[in-house]
């Protein structure tokens, strides 16, 4: 499984880190977080829900690998 540090998630979906620790306190995205540390971080299921990739997908879109700047859509 793929985790990102919210650092790194936060690039990924154009947000600040402070907005994550909202989100996080306010449940719309919640941070999961290491046993022994306590801190936050994500997985890969939700920059991918985040991005609305998984709607898309379920309505049968696929993203077509080589188009991922732009990240075009078709439909089978």
């Amino acid at each position: 499984m793929n985790t990102y540090r919210p650092n790194e998630f936060r690039k990924l979906i154009a947000k600040s880190t402070h907005t994550l620790q909202v989100w996080d306190r306010k449940g719309i995205l919640k941070a999961h977080r290491s046993p022994p540390t306590n801190r936050r971080f994500y997985t890969h299921d939700q920059l991918s829900e985040i991005l609305g990739i998984k709607e898309k997908q379920t309505r049968g879109y696929q993203l077509l690998p080589l188009m991922k700047p732009s990240l075009k859509w078709a439909v089978d």
